[in-house]
């Protein structure tokens, strides 16, 4: 959409696509971050015509402002079924810790697919949001389900892979609220099955990895996810280099360090890696 003048049904599509965002989250997905007014001026008159909904992050501190959240009111589910396009149910999520996790989920993305611009070599063929896990869970085993937070298909080039070449990240955003030796563990013990079955059915890639990005509780908390997984893979050390841990604010660092920099943290391993690393 770069280059090009936005359309109200181009930030419908982005909210359907992302179920909530803000506007600098629209503005980097459009890379239009110096016309963030003009957009704001749109999404405006999109919550004036009932089409938009808003809301604000609930407040963590005793001052301050808190940025507004956009989403598809029911008029505008409406409205984009009538796109022929596939919808969800609308969920107006009030508790801090659902919304600021959906955020972070769609940080991650955006960086995903602005990484493009920044690597030509590296360009995104799929990508995955949580909401579709929800609706179609992987199954693992009987009663054994796994729910992503998002997945991201990419093609590599040289350096960064062989021509036309497939890699696929899982995402899992860490906010540090889930016990790291039951919940963590047991995540770990569900991705390495999947790794050893049919990942390359449900995932369409020959190659792949999970990365948990801790968005709260910084190296303290990445040091527990790790010392989780190194619990559980303790037997299958060989499968460590399929998990990687850091602390990295996507939205605090441009995409090309956040793929390519050696700032991951792998089981066994006292060095750290990047997530795409230059091969050739």
């Amino acid at each position: 959409m770069q280059g090009s003048a936005t359309t109200p049904d181009d930030l419908i599509v982005l909210l359907r696509r992302f179920q909530i965002l803000t506007i600098y989250q629209i503005t980097s997905l459009l890379q239009k971050q110096s016309s963030i007014n003009n957009i704001r001026s749109k999404m405006k008159r999109l919550v004036d015509s009932g089409l938009v909904d808003f809301q604000f992050l609930p407040r963590t501190t005793p001052s301050g402002s808190t940025p507004m959240v956009y989403s598809l009111s029911s008029k505008g589910l409406k409205y984009v079924e009538g796109m022929g396009a596939t919808i969800h149910a609308p969920q107006r999520i009030k508790k801090m810790l659902p919304l600021q996790h959906l955020l972070d989920i769609n940080d991650v993305l955006i960086a995903s697919l602005r990484l493009q611009s920044a690597a030509p070599e590296i360009s995104v063929f799929e990508y995955r949001h949580e909401k579709v896990f929800k609706q179609n869970p992987i199954r693992i085993t009987e009663g054994s389900y796994l729910c992503p937070d998002g997945f991201v298909h990419f093609v590599l080039s040289p350096p960064y892979g062989k021509p036309g070449e497939p890699m696929g990240i899982i995402w899992e955003v860490d906010c540090n609220t889930e016990n790291a030796d039951i919940v963590i563990r047991e995540k770990v013990r569900r991705y390495r099955r999947l790794f050893h079955s049919n990942f390359e059915q449900v995932f369409g890639v020959p190659a792949i990895c999970a990365a948990f990005v801790v968005t709260q509780g910084g190296e303290t908390r990445v040091k527990q996810l790790v010392r989780a997984a190194e619990q559980e893979l303790e037997r299958f050390p060989d499968d460590s280099e399929l998990f990687l841990f850091g602390s990295i604010s996507p939205t605090d660092m441009q995409p090309l360090p956040f793929f390519t920099s050696a700032l991951w943290l792998q089981p066994f391993q006292s060095s750290t890696v990047p997530l795409i690393e230059r091969r050739f």
